[in-house]
């Protein structure tokens, strides 16, 4: 959560206010607080956003962002962190985090890479894991995503200058102590980086892929032309 919340300081160095969608138990908006953003959340289960304002001492809104009763054009950033994947209308929550954003603020969307979770299961042996069944699970792991599929669906969803690179690897500290498994994380996130940049930031073939995109600035949307960049 400290690379996430570093490469999101990388990209707006003057931070700003910050909604962390999904938030679970606060971990992302700890680490971006600590870097100096503004945060709030908002997070479905009652329990996980319970811890989250305990951690963060910030506002924490239950619910689902689709119909949380958020001000436009409020936030400067907005994160969805392990989460796309879990709802029923994955647009419509793009579309909602569109309207929290600022003119020329960011969105940045963390997902599993299917591309290469499909590969894995292929080396396996084994067909790629499919949706569990039962009322509780309906939409765990429903929707799954490749990097060209995340950039296609945030154009659909109204913005612009949207790509997709390699996710920092979760390695929590003290984690693998005594065994290769650190090294092995290391060395998977420097290979990926590296095909990532060899093809033209064009290739990511991490395990996990990060998303981005900005909402069009005033010019943009008056700009003669540019009525295929406008949000609907």
């Amino acid at each position: 959560m400290e690379a996430i919340a570093a490469r999101l300081c990388a990209l707006r160095p003057e931070r700003g206010r910050l909604l962390d969608v999904g938030s679970g138990l606060g971990f992302l908006m700890d680490s971006a607080a600590r870097a100096g953003w503004e945060v709030e959340g908002v997070e479905a289960s009652p329990t996980a956003a319970a811890w989250a304002r305990k951690l963060t001492g910030a506002k924490v809104t239950e619910g689902l962002m689709e119909a949380a009763d958020l001000p436009a054009e409020e936030f400067d950033a907005v994160t969805i962190v392990d989460t796309l994947r879990h709802v029923p209308d994955p647009m419509a929550l793009l579309q909602s985090a569109r309207r929290a954003l600022r003119p020329g603020g960011l969105l940045m969307v963390r997902e599993i890479n299917r591309n290469i979770q499909q590969a894995g299961a292929r080396l396996l042996g084994r067909k790629a894991q499919a949706a569990p069944a039962g009322p509780r699970k309906a939409f765990e792991y429903a929707q799954r995503f490749s990097s060209k599929s995340l950039r296609h669906a945030l154009r659909l969803a109204g913005y612009v200058e949207c790509w997709a690179e390699p996710s920092p690897l979760f390695r929590e500290k003290g984690s693998g102590a005594g065994t290769a498994l650190p090294l092995l994380k290391d060395g998977v996130g420097w290979a990926c980086e590296a095909i990532y940049r060899a093809s033209g930031k064009r290739l990511v073939v991490s395990p996990n892929l990060l998303a981005f995109g900005r909402t069009p600035r005033q010019r943009e949307r008056a700009a003669p032309g540019a009525a295929g960049r406008r949000i609907a």
